[in-house]
C-alpha cells in the first residue's frame, strides 16, 4: 500500500507546474523557519541584534515576494534556469570565500 500512494502522489507531483510545486515545497519550510525563529527568540533573546534581525526579515518579505511575483510569470524552463544560475553563483561564492 505505501508505494501504491508514493507512486499516486508522484504521479500528481509530475502533473502539478513548477510555480505550484516551489509553493509547497515553500510553506512547509516557512512554518520550519518560523518554528525555528522563534525558538531562538526565546532561548537567546539577549544575544540577537535587532536591527541586523530588521533589516534581514525585510529583505527577505521584499525578496520573496519579487520572487513570486517574477517567479509566477515565467514559464517553468526560464524558472528552472533562473534557479539553476543563481545556485551557481552561490555554489561559486561559497568556493571561493
Amino acid at each position: 500500500m505505501p508505494a501504491s500512494l508514493f507512486g499516486a502522489i508522484l504521479g500528481a507531483w509530475l502533473l502539478l507546474h513548477l510555480s505550484e510545486k516551489v509553493f509547497i515545497t515553500v510553506v512547509p519550510v516557512l512554518l520550519v523557519n518560523v518554528v525555528a525563529a522563534l525558538a531562538y527568540t526565546s532561548a537567546a533573546f539577549h544575544r540577537i541584534s535587532w536591527p541586523a534581525s530588521g533589516l534581514i526579515a525585510v529583505g527577505s518579505l521584499i525578496g520573496g515576494w519579487l520572487g513570486a511575483y517574477y517567479g509566477r510569470r515565467l514559464s517553468s524552463n526560464a524558472l528552472r534556469a533562473a534557479i539553476v544560475v543563481v545556485g551557481l553563483i552561490g555554489v561559486y561564492r561559497l568556493l571561493t570565500i
